[in-house]
């Protein structure tokens, strides 16, 4: 949205901005209660009008078509059918609504709707109100060799009946996946089994494929094991929550390998396209005390700016030390032989 000047907003408009007091405040200030006791307005529709006035300044999804930049995937989870769904044109189409009107706020506070912390983002749908053929890739037949890509259109298509599904409740992206690789998985599924496609349009002009994850979970360290007192309920059901996002997680980076070297593996690739596969992680810290003190930070809407720099300063590190991100700056005749100034360091809490 803001190209460039990215560097110079974002920073003070939210990252070191206390967003956490703010939201508790407005939940807390008598003059938005109304509206919160209404059934058809949450916290999360306060966090997105909150984000809009910080950040967004009304922005829509037309405003990034027509800001030349590249292309964006943000995602929900829909809360009954545990569907990810992508605020993309293409998932808009099987919900008969254009993105383009669609705030850009909503569309983040619904990716970071924590449930229980969050209320969900609702989303109207008027598919099969109006005579339209829904859109073709999605009514195309898949076989069962489709894999991911199956499995996700046939989540999709049970939107196609608005009086069965006439809401979507949207929760944390995360809640589906926690990566938010599976949208792209899916894509090099159906390439996999179409390698053709890799010949039109623009993909016949790339060169490099690059993905770079960053997967900041938390590892909250547990002395369950040392006591024979029973844990209590709600500290069981988070931790229980997190072991279950990362060992989800941990599959889909498997996953993403496997279908990066299954492309490699094609002979009308092998000469044309490189894949690049950059995983980054806090446990990846070659410092013990480095990689334990990362892990133990908190995911909330406010960390103080000593912290954030030195996350900044972590992510600089760990990029630079990977031998994927090494392999591809050769390649790119950038070749960097050393860490950049600004080292990830313990700071203090």
């Amino acid at each position: 949205l803001y190209g460039d000047r990215v560097f110079d907003v974002f920073e003070p408009a939210f990252l070191k901005r206390n967003v956490e007091r703010a939201l508790l405040g407005h939940v807390l200030n008598p003059v938005h209660w109304p509206a919160l006791w209404s059934p058809d307005y949450g916290r999360s529709d306060m966090a997105a009008k909150y984000y809009d006035k910080i950040l967004f300044k009304k922005a829509r999804f037309q405003d990034l078509a027509t800001n030349n930049t590249p292309y964006l995937v943000i995602n929900g989870t829909d809360l009954v059918t545990g569907t990810r769904v992508s605020f993309t044109q293409d998932f808009f189409d099987v919900l008969d609504s254009d993105l383009g009107a669609y705030p850009i706020s909503r569309a983040v506070a619904a990716s970071s709707a924590v449930p229980g912390v969050l209320t969900p983002i609702t989303l109207n749908n008027y598919s099969g109100e109006y005579p339209r053929v829904p859109p073709p890739w999605l009514i195309a037949p898949y076989g069962p060799n489709a894999g991911a890509a199956s499995r996700q259109i046939s989540a999709l298509k049970l939107f196609l009946n608005s009086t069965n599904y006439p809401y979507l409740h949207l929760v944390d992206g995360g809640v589906s996946d926690n990566l938010g690789l599976r949208v792209y998985l899916e894509l090099l599924s159906y390439l996999g089994l179409n390698p053709e496609l890799l010949h039109q349009g623009r993909l016949e002009k790339v060169r490099k494929v690059i993905f770079i994850c960053v997967n900041a979970y938390v590892r909250d360290e547990k002395s369950w094991d040392h006591k024979a007192k029973t844990p209590r309920s709600i500290p069981v059901a988070i931790a229980a929550d997190g072991v279950t996002m990362q060992n989800y997680s941990a599959d889909t980076l498997a996953w993403l390998a496997a279908a990066i070297e299954k492309l490699r593996s094609y002979p009308d690739l092998k000469s044309k396209m490189d894949f690049y596969s950059i995983d980054l992680s806090f446990d990846q810290f070659r410092e013990q005390s480095e990689a334990a003190y990362f892990l133990s930070l908190p995911t909330t809407f406010f960390l103080k700016s000593p912290v954030v720099d030195g996350l900044k300063a972590a992510a600089r590190t760990l990029l630079y030390q990977n031998p994927d991100f090494k392999k591809l700056m050769t390649d790119l005749g950038a070749s960097p032989t050393s860490l950049p100034a600004g080292r990830a360091g313990l700071v203090k809490r």
